[in-house]
This record gives structure tokens, C-alpha cells and sequence, in this order.
């Protein structure tokens, strides 16, 4: 696998669920897919950064296939315990929309009353995806973690609504939060989703990433000054959705790892970030492509990478210093 030729050496962290899904969509049904936020995020986050680990729990019934196909993929699976027991299963199903969708059931097996537990190297992470889990175990792995990290999370409406101080804990200790506009919206009590996105800037993260599906994202960057800056980002246009689960989850990845890659630290570059939300659309829209993670495990870095460069042209984007994708 290639990567950015002058990336963090620091490690990426990518923490959150790892599952098995079994999805029905206007295109077909699988079951027992590889899923969970984490393994999207991490081979989101593997197109552009050279050490991506992922940390979590999985049952003993966690197929051995898709372990090797992460590690061959590139991903540091030192920090995945196998424990007895179901691996976490989500079973949804979606409507001619697929930007809507019905969970049927959620069983958290082996996640019940599991609490992460970080090898060293992974505590001195320089970037971490803090993607959808319980805000609970959110808060557990960013404590044994270094503060000077650059933290980007993501929850779902159900943990807004339910474990809303929690949230709040986390989103104080995050650099970046992502939100779809009914997450925004729940969160910060208003109709309108950019307004929402504001709000929660203005409680104490830099950058803000407003997840619009089919209509793309807008990055949002609140500069030392208090000058409010906004990028709109459009959708990669796919022909076919086959599975739009891990979207999102793939799109924090590339962000993350292409931060990671291109302007480490703290304060990340803003021409940089906007170049990362780019990668992030046509990576998210990649993994849409098949049912669970197939589509980013078999999709090669150069792949992707030609369809950046047709995105560039084809939406007419120029960046402010002048540099190419």
C-alpha cells in the first residue's frame, strides 16, 4: 500500500466498534458483513497515513478472513482483543433513500462491560478517529491517550439524546467533530444544521465537519481570531449504492489520516483540511460501493487517488497556495 510521501511518523488511532452487520438495501442483502465504525475509519485512514492501529474487542465467532484482510491491508490489529462470546452484530435495513435507514437489532455481545485497554505505542498517538461508540468507552480510551493528539469524533443521535453530558465530555476534549444535519440539529437544538454546527464550535472545537450524504459535507474552521471560515464539499457521484453503511465512518478516516499525513500536529493547515475533505468524499463514496468494508479492502491507493484528481476537475477546484491534489 502507498502513502503520502511525508507522513506523521506518530501512529493514527482508529477506536470505535468492530461488527458484524447484516444490512438489506434497495440493492440486495448480506449477512455477518465486516462493519463497525472502526474498520471503516482505520482503511479509510490507511489510504494516506502508514501506521494505522485499531484497537477493540471482538468475539471468539469474528471470522479469521477479515482479521487477514485488515492486516493485509496494513492495519496494526496489536491493540484487538478476541474475547469469548458474539462478536457486536447490527442488523439494519434501508429505504429507496438510502440516506434513511431502520436498525432491526443491535447486540453488543462482547463489548457488554468491556472497557478498552491500550498497548503503549497506541498511548502516543499523534491523530485519533474517536468514531461512534458508546460515548462510555469514547471517554475510556481518550484518558489513556496523549492530550496533545489531534481528535476527531463522531457520535450518533441516540447518544445525543441519552448520554448528552457524556457527549459533551468528549466533544470538550475533540479538535474536530462530526455530525449529520439530525445529529447537528438533536445536539444543538435547531432547526437549521449549520447554525446547529456553529454552536457546537462554539464550545470549544477548531473544526466541525456537517455530514450531508448524498448532498456531501461542509467544513467549518473556527480561527484563534473568532473569524468563522466554510468550505462545501460536494458528493463523489456514484452510479450504483450498493451499501452506504460505513460511509461516514471511511469519510472521518481519510479526513483524519490525510491530517494526519499532510499537516500533523494541533493546528492543522486549512488548504490542507480542505484537500482532506475532498479525499474524505471519494474515499466515503468508495466504500459504498459493496456490502460492509469489501470495497475499501479490494480498492488500492492509486485507485483512489485517480478519482480525486477527476473529482478536481471535475468540480473546477482550485486551492489558494496553488498546490495540486
Amino acid at each position: 500500500m502507498e502513502h503520502a510521501s511525508s507522513p506523521s511518523s506518530a501512529p493514527l488511532l482508529a477506536f470505535g466498534v468492530v461488527g458484524l452487520d447484516t444490512l438489506r438495501t434497495p440493492a440486495g442483502e448480506a449477512a455477518g458483513a465486516l462493519g463497525g465504525s472502526a474498520p471503516y475509519a482505520a482503511l479509510g485512514a490507511r489510504y494516506f497515513h502508514p501506521h494505522v492501529c485499531m484497537p477493540g474487542a471482538v468475539g471468539d465467532d469474528f471470522p479469521r478472513e477479515y482479521a487477514e484482510g485488515l492486516r493485509t491491508s496494513g492495519i496494526d490489529l496489536s491493540g484487538l482483543e478476541t474475547r469469548r462470546g458474539a462478536t457486536f452484530a447490527w442488523e439494519a435495513e434501508y429505504e429507496e433513500n438510502t440516506d434513511r435507514r431502520r436498525t432491526i437489532a443491535t447486540r453488543y455481545g462482547t463489548l457488554e462491560n468491556w472497557r478498552p485497554r491500550l498497548p503503549a505505542a497506541m498511548r502516543r498517538a499523534g491523530c485519533i478517529l474517536c468514531t461512534n461508540a458508546t460515548p462510555a468507552l469514547q471517554l475510556s480510551m481518550l484518558a489513556q491517550c496523549s492530550r496533545s493528539a489531534f481528535v476527531l469524533a463522531d457520535f450518533m443521535e441516540s447518544w445525543i439524546r441519552s448520554n448528552r453530558d457524556e457527549v459533551e465530555q468528549v466533544i470538550a476534549r475533540a479538535d474536530l467533530v462530526l455530525m449529520n444535519e439530525e445529529e447537528a440539529r438533536a445536539f444543538a437544538a435547531s432547526r437549521d444544521a449549520l447554525a446547529a454546527a456553529e454552536r457546537t464550535l462554539a464550545m470549544g472545537p477548531r473544526w466541525f465537519v456537517l455530514k450531508q450524504g448524498s448532498g456531501g459535507a461542509t467544513l467549518l474552521h473556527q480561527e484563534e481570531d473568532g473569524r468563522l471560515r466554510i468550505f462545501r464539499c460536494p458528493a463523489w457521484p456514484l452510479r450504483r449504492i450498493v451499501d452506504p453503511t460505513g460511509a461516514g465512518d471511511s469519510f472521518m478516516g481519510a479526513l483524519g489520516g490525510w491530517a494526519a499525513s499532510h499537516s500533523p500536529g494541533e493546528n492543522p493547515d486549512w488548504e490542507e483540511m480542505k484537500r482532506g475533505t475532498a479525499a474524505a468524499a471519494v474515499v466515503g463514496a468508495a466504500a459504498c460501493e459493496s456490502f460492509g468494508a469489501a470495497a475499501l479492502l479490494r480498492t488500492p491507493r492509486g485507485e483512489i487517488m485517480r478519482r480525486l484528481r477527476v473529482f478536481a476537475d471535475m468540480t473546477g477546484w482550485t486551492f489558494a497556495d496553488g498546490k495540486s491534489i
